[in-house]
């Protein structure tokens, strides 16, 4: 189990889209054409011009409205995509649908989730839950449940208190503890693929946390709950659902994470040595539904990476040092 449990690091680069340079330039332009607007009407008391703004107050709001659909062709296709995340989580207790028996039973956190016991503090205060003696190939079989037991713990509860009132739970505690509990649940799932030499060693790697949204505001007062689970398994790569619950019926939060898997030897994709993760067992609709909502988020990254700034590519290349002094001879 020690030889499973790799997990590689990688330091994250953050590149700007050229759309955003190209709004910053065209932001910058605007500044100085007001600047020296301004001062023309000073001395030669002409009118401020303000054609430039008219143009780009819309493509801003556009821009914002963009952003908020996070690549989704119209608001109604967003608010679709809100509404079917919700509907497909993975519950014990479902209002109105058929109950999806799990099987639930208190499991030693240090031993089923070794990376949440070495990244939160206060590891020993919360609860966790799974399938006991299962071999993880289905949703319901890698789930964990990590509860915060804010209703009667108040050193916990203060630990997690967001003072400046922006949101009540944490959001840096919340992204911390699913860090840590998407890559024990993918360990989990990547754990069933046992041969008669035993288990196949994997590093993983998290690629990133992505369309996480935010349903409901978190109650300090009552418990809040966490489950991870398996919505789709590629060759190489896997997707992990996080759930934030509260009174068992209200979604709170939800986010998805990317892991790739690597080869431990060669540190490649196992797609690129001839190996593969376990397949994913679908058993329900509600999971057939997950795995389209993770085929059209594989989409929406596709789409993005196609306009994001490849620092490797010519065309994406930074500015040069003679155009950042054309840049500021412009300002």
């Amino acid at each position: 189990m020690a030889s499973l449990l790799q997990r590689t690091s990688t330091s994250a680069v953050s590149v700007v889209p050229p759309s955003i340079r190209h709004h910053n330039l065209t932001l910058l332009l605007w500044k100085s054409s007001a600047r020296s607007s301004s001062s023309s009407s000073l001395h030669k008391n002409t009118p401020t011009s303000n054609d430039t703004m008219a143009r780009l107050q819309p493509l801003s709001n556009k821009r914002r409205r963009r952003e908020s659909r996070r690549h989704f062709q119209t608001q109604a296709d967003f608010q679709q995509w809100r509404r079917n995340v919700r509907d497909s989580a993975l519950l014990m207790f479902r209002p109105q649908k058929e109950v999806e028996q799990i099987r639930m039973e208190p499991l030693d956190l240090p031993t089923a989730a070794p990376f949440l016991q070495s990244v939160a503090p206060m590891a020993d205060q919360l609860l966790l839950a799974g399938v006991k003696d299962a071999t993880p190939s289905s949703p319901r079989d890698s789930l964990l449940e990590c509860t915060y037991p804010l209703e009667s713990n108040d050193i916990l509860r203060y630990s997690v208190t967001d003072f400046s009132d922006w949101s009540a739970f944490r959001l840096g505690k919340f992204y911390e503890l699913v860090d840590a509990l998407t890559a024990d649940v993918a360990y989990r799932h990547v754990a069933s693929s046992s041969s008669g030499s035993g288990k196949e060693e994997v590093a993983l790697v998290t690629a990133g946390h992505y369309h996480s949204r935010k349903y409901t505001r978190t109650d300090l007062n009552k418990d809040a709950t966490l489950r991870s689970y398996v919505t789709k398994v590629g060759r190489s790569s896997l997707e992990v659902r996080t759930d934030g619950w509260q009174d068992d019926d209200r979604l709170i939060n939800v986010c998805h994470t990317i892991m790739v898997a690597l080869d431990p030897q060669t540190m490649k994709p196992l797609s690129r040595v001839g190996k593969a993760l376990p397949p994913l067992i679908i058993e329900t609709d509600d999971d057939r539904q997950r795995m389209q909502l993770a085929d059209q988020h594989q989409q929406i990254r596709l789409d993005r990476s196609k306009n994001a700034m490849q620092l490797r590519n010519k065309v994406s290349a930074p500015p040069t040092f003679d155009e950042m002094q054309e840049l500021h001879a412009i300002h």
